[in-house]
């Protein structure tokens, strides 16, 4: 019986190793399995990153390209301003000028009235 029994033991003890082994295997699997999930997932968040990256920098310099272009445009615009600036004060100094030269002449007109009256009038004495 001794004998029976001790086979018995070691068929157990084969069987448990067997039931061990296969649930050690079957542990490595999930767990081999998990990693490569991760490994994936991880894979696919950096890559996305990446493309995610790539996109914003390129609007970053489509931004850039619009900035240094709309600032062309304000500095275009200023010195077009500043040149009409300068010929309206230019304008506004013909005009000053052309005033005074009116003034003269409306008063050289006064002058020569007076002195066609004077003399119409010497002439009628």
């Amino acid at each position: 019986m001794s004998e029976v029994s001790e086979v018995n033991q070691q068929d157990r003890e084969t069987r448990l190793r067997h039931q061990f082994q296969s649930h050690w295997d079957r542990r490595e699997q999930l767990h081999e399995r998990d990693l490569t999930e991760l490994r994936q997932g991880s894979d696919k968040h950096v890559q996305a990153e990446r493309t995610q990256k790539v996109e914003l920098e390129r609007e970053l310099n489509d931004l850039r390209r619009i900035h240094a272009r709309q600032c062309e445009i304000i500095l275009a615009a200023n010195e077009e301003m500043q040149e009409l600036r300068n010929q309206v004060r230019s304008a506004q100094e013909r005009f000053v000028e052309s005033q005074a030269r009116l003034k003269r002449i409306e008063q050289s007109m006064g002058v020569i009235i007076a002195e066609v009256n004077s003399l119409q009038g010497d002439g009628n004495e």
